[in-house]
């Protein structure tokens, strides 16, 4: 499956652990249809150990709170119905686009410099959104 998506992505200098985009995406609609449905939850990625889930979703507000070590993490997502805020905290945040109509396919990788616990995965969207997202690390 090819992930795509569009994402503006933000991060902080704070002295907790330090997430930069590895990767950036890009946009490639999903062929409209007049019935869309987001599947329960993103694949698993080869090779990667899945750290949360948040099987679909409309709208809301979702937290958890993971661990994580040195190296790349994964947040893979589907969405559809508008806009929607993935956030890394304390460290990183995305703002990510989904068409209306048509499945958004969006995979964002970040590096990680150094381990930490506590850190929460958060996701917020707008009533009409529908959304997953499944975060992993190698």
């Amino acid at each position: 499956m090819v992930l795509l998506g569009a994402v503006a992505c933000s991060s902080s200098s704070a002295t907790t652990p330090s997430i930069r985009p590895a990767s950036s995406s890009t946009t490639s609609p999903s062929p409209t249809t007049s019935s869309v449905t987001v599947p329960s939850v993103p694949e698993a990625q080869p090779g990667l150990r899945t750290l949360v889930l948040m099987p679909r979703q409309t709208g809301a507000s979702r937290t958890a709170v993971i661990s994580i070590v040195p190296g790349d993490v994964t947040a893979t997502m589907l969405c559809t119905g508008g806009e929607l805020q993935m956030y890394l905290d304390p460290v990183a945040s995305a703002t990510v686009q989904c068409d209306k109509g048509a499945v958004s396919p969006v995979r964002n990788v970040f590096r990680v410099k150094t381990g930490a616990k506590g850190i929460k995965v958060r996701v917020t969207a707008g009533a009409g959104v529908v959304w997953n997202l499944r975060v992993e690390e190698r």
